[in-house]
């Protein structure tokens, strides 16, 4: 995999880390078949380029405007030498990618996950596109098929040390008797550079909150220019702040907290997977329909754009949060709901499965479907368990085949790997019927059959 994307202090480090947490769910995912993955990047803060380098990733320099003809040339002359005779994906993250930037990659022989997060571009074209924040699913992508779209915070990308650090990711209801009756520690999180120096303003707010003693630490990242402003600012308010820098166990800082101020991005998503109460101040565009989707849906609450703060109206929003106990638990609960911590791992398994395609079925199929269906699992898994007699099945197949209401198709990546059945009726709906194939399970087929069938 080759992921080019960039950080810096202007564009913040968002792209490089979210992209971090699919280049482990790669590694993880393709360990027996050498996943490597390379980022070639034309701007990356030394911090963060370490810490790529110690988590075993490549880094490749380029020095080209981003999304130029001259980038695209240097992004393509490096992954035809460190793919060579592999089958390859480049992914894109990043503002600057246009369609004709895309469609020269796919045109290259490579295929290409596209990360986008709020359709800013008129056309797309991509073999994925990924899109993991809150009302994804309300956007158009011009350029692409529905079907290879992955949308919303199920697809969320969380990286390894949050998706360890979940307790009980199944569980839908927050230990009351972990949540305060009201707040005591607070974080403040806007990012790896925070060009706005929000952190300050928030800081401020909140220090004048009277009768207050709740304690505060704010993390500050590798690009973040204003480290000195806010080490100069704990100084004077001794055993309130504590300002960190370049923090490696982000999931123990967070567990920590009893709420969360943070700007309206990726970290929202490892914040809510946590169970973290927030708070999202808008400092992007992109960042805007986040914010405003997660105060609608009761999960977080939003404090506006960072260049219309109002003290008055953040410190009454803060106030009105840390006293309800039970609004707290409520946006921890809703917060779980949404990000389960697997998004990674869909995302990989959809790439993976992308070479699936769909032809109709032939009178030849009958006897690999009769063998399919009476594999042991599939039988447990049907409404008739009994094992199928071969001249009913092939009634039943040829009938079907004949039938104007019926839709049988076969999935195909190197070899069949399953089957999808649309039946109709005369109501206005259908019945699908999935089977995957024995000897293809478990590799996320099943979602992406579905989804060419439909």
């Amino acid at each position: 995999m080759i992921i080019r994307a960039d950080a810096s202090t202007s564009i913040g480090t968002g792209h490089i880390m979210r992209m971090l947490a699919l280049g482990e769910a790669w590694k993880d995912a393709r360990a027996y078949k050498g996943g490597g993955v390379r980022f070639v990047c034309s701007s990356l803060p030394p911090g963060l380029e370490a810490r790529l380098r110690k988590d075993s990733f490549e880094v490749s320099r380029i020095e080209a405007a981003p999304g130029s003809g001259e980038d695209l040339r240097q992004t393509l002359e490096i992954a035809k030498v460190c793919t060579a005779g592999t089958d390859p994906w480049i992914v894109l993250d990043g503002y600057s990618f246009a369609a004709s930037y895309q469609k020269a990659i796919r045109c290259a022989g490579y295929r290409l996950l596209v990360v986008d997060d709020y359709c800013h571009l008129p056309d797309y074209d991509f073999d994925v596109l990924l899109n993991q924040n809150i009302g994804a699913e309300d956007y158009r992508y011009k350029g692409g098929r529905l079907s290879d779209q992955l949308l919303g915070p199920g697809y969320a990308l969380l990286r390894r040390e949050f998706r360890e650090s979940m307790v009980n990711p199944g569980a839908k209801d927050a230990d009351v008797g972990s949540v305060p009756l009201t707040v005591q520690r607070v974080l403040v999180t806007m990012g790896g550079a925070d060009a706005h120096n929000m952190s300050r303003l928030v800081l401020e707010t909140l220090l004048t909150i009277p009768d207050t003693t709740f304690e505060i630490r704010v993390v500050v990242g590798a690009a973040n220019p204003h480290v000195e402003d806010l080490y100069a600012m704990a100084a004077g308010s001794p055993g309130r702040i504590d300002v960190l820098k370049d923090v490696r166990d982000m999931p123990a800082l967070m567990r920590w907290a009893d709420i969360a101020i943070t700007a309206a991005g990726s970290t929202c998503w490892e914040l809510l997977a946590l169970r973290v109460p927030l708070l999202v101040v808008i400092l992007a565009e992109n960042q805007q329909r986040i914010a405003c989707k997660l105060d609608e849906w009761n999960i977080a609450a939003n404090l506006g754009w960072w260049h219309e703060w109002n003290d008055h109206k953040v410190q009454e929003t803060f106030l009105s949060v840390s006293a309800s106990r039970q609004r707290r638990l409520n946006m921890m609960e809703r917060g779980r709901e949404l990000v389960d911590g697997r998004g990674a791992v869909r995302v990989c398994r959809m790439m993976d499965a992308q070479g699936i395609r769909l032809r109709p079925a032939r009178a030849d199929d009958a006897g690999m479907l009769w063998t399919w269906a009476n594999d042991p699992m599939t039988r447990d898994m049907s409404f008739n368990r009994d094992p199928i007699p071969w001249e009913q099945h092939r009634n039943w197949f040829d009938g079907k085949m004949q039938n104007a209401s019926s839709r049988i198709y076969i999935a195909e990546r190197d070899r069949p790997v399953g089957v999808v059945r649309f039946d109709a009726h005369a109501d206005g709906y259908a019945v699908i019927s999935l089977a995957v194939a024995p000897d293809a399970r478990g590799f996320g087929y099943g979602t992406r059959i579905i989804r060419l069938g439909m």
